[in-house]
């Protein structure tokens, strides 16, 4: 069953197809928003908000776009609507950042592979909110160049540029934080 025929199943009262949405976008949208925000228990509550906003907000989609897009565009508002509520509760704090690997790895933690995945996650927190999120839509995500220019209002080889301009920057961070050589 495709992802259109699924929403329209939801669309009529078919709402444990709702499910099957879910297990196909969770890893995906938890991953958009753990990079994000750093967080898991964010990213989870997250996830479960867009889900939320899907069955609040199933009748606006009206099968003449991508559901893809249609979902990560609801999780796109989600995040801005985190950040926003976030901002307000913590204008006065300073927001204490995660810690996620050190600044020095050491010869051995170059072998594990978890380690590896918290250095590409310290790496990915070092780009900018905006390159980290056209990365995270193309790679994470799995969107086309296509569905992200339409997702944020832009021109398809603006977006290419930016991802091709991030990743390179990613790959900078991390042969800078000794994560990965300049061949690799």
């Amino acid at each position: 069953m495709t992802d259109e025929h699924l929403m329209e199943s939801i669309q009529n009262d078919e709402i444990n197809d709702l499910g099957i949405l879910y297990e196909k976008y969770k890893t995906a949208l938890y991953s958009y928003f753990v990079h994000l925000h750093q967080s898991a228990f964010v990213a989870e509550d997250l996830v479960q908000n867009v889900f939320e906003r899907i069955l609040k907000y199933q009748h606006q989609f009206k099968g003449d776009g991508n559901l893809r897009s249609w979902i990560f565009q609801i999780a796109r508002n989600v995040s801005y609507d985190y950040f926003r509520k976030e901002r307000k509760h913590r204008s006065d704090e300073v927001k204490p950042s995660l810690n996620i690997v050190s600044k020095q790895p050491g010869p051995l933690d170059k072998l594990d592979v978890a380690d590896k995945k918290n250095q590409l996650h310290y790496a990915l927190s070092q780009l900018s909110a905006d390159k980290r999120e056209v990365v995270m839509l193309v790679k994470i995500g799995e969107m086309k160049y296509r569905e992200v220019a339409e997702l944020l209002n832009e021109n398809e080889s603006t977006i290419k540029v930016k991802v091709f301009r991030a990743i390179k920057e990613l790959r900078e961070i991390m042969v800078h934080q000794n994560i990965m050589t300049h061949y690799e």
